[in-house]
């Protein structure tokens, strides 16, 4: 196995809530080292249907994009992070993202970084996250709701595809309203923890 960083993507634009607990548990439960990056914090552009990467797969033109504000003594808007977090899901042989659910889906700052890797899309899953695999967490205030989670798992299922990743069954955590609610919670932070064993001992050795 890789002993390169594991990527823990942590994708709620709330600082300090379950998502962000969730990963950490994650990352203390690797037995290596972890790469936990918050997705709201990455500034990611949303894919603006330029078309490059039709005709030179793999290249996004929005990669360390910045635009110039017409104050000159006005701070340059942040780097665009979305290279940064493809690389680091292509770094470790198991990366994992862990999301609430906002209306049955992932939030917008993480749905931007999904939408850019239609840089891939031409590549066939020839990527270079191919053969490493994608697991997630999705946490929901809601308790009920048969297709709950179906929105947020057909996209990131879909990514991983684009990616040439393999996707391992996600967790499903429904009723944490509060944001310390996981943090009040033996019971689903060991969840956490097992699904976190559970996918490593999936992967192949």
């Amino acid at each position: 196995m890789s002993t390169a960083p594991i990527l823990v993507a942590s994708c709620s634009p709330r600082k300090g809530g379950n998502s962000d607990f969730a990963a950490s548990l994650i990352a203390r439960t690797l037995p290596g080292q972890a790469n936990v990056m918050r997705v709201a914090d990455m500034s990611v552009r949303p894919c603006n249907a330029c078309g490059v990467c039709d005709s030179m797969p793999g290249r996004c033109t929005l990669d360390g994009y910045t635009v110039q504000p017409t104050d000159p003594k006005a701070p340059l808007p942040p780097m665009d992070g979305a290279k940064a977090l493809f690389a680091a899901l292509a770094g470790g042989p198991v990366s994992f993202v862990v999301s609430p659910i906002y209306y049955y889906h992932i939030p917008a700052q993480a749905k931007a970084w999904v939408d850019r890797a239609q840089r891939w899309w031409a590549m066939n899953g020839e990527t270079p996250a191919r053969g490493k695999a994608l697991a997630c967490v999705f946490i929901s205030g809601r308790t009920n709701g048969e297709r709950l989670f179906e929105g947020a798992e057909l996209t990131m299922r879909w990514m991983a595809r684009t990616l040439g990743m393999e996707w391992m069954e996600p967790l499903h955590l429904r009723g944490l309203e509060s944001s310390s609610a996981l943090a009040d919670s033996p019971e689903l932070q060991a969840s956490v923890s097992y699904y976190t064993a559970k996918v490593l001992a999936g992967l192949p050795r």
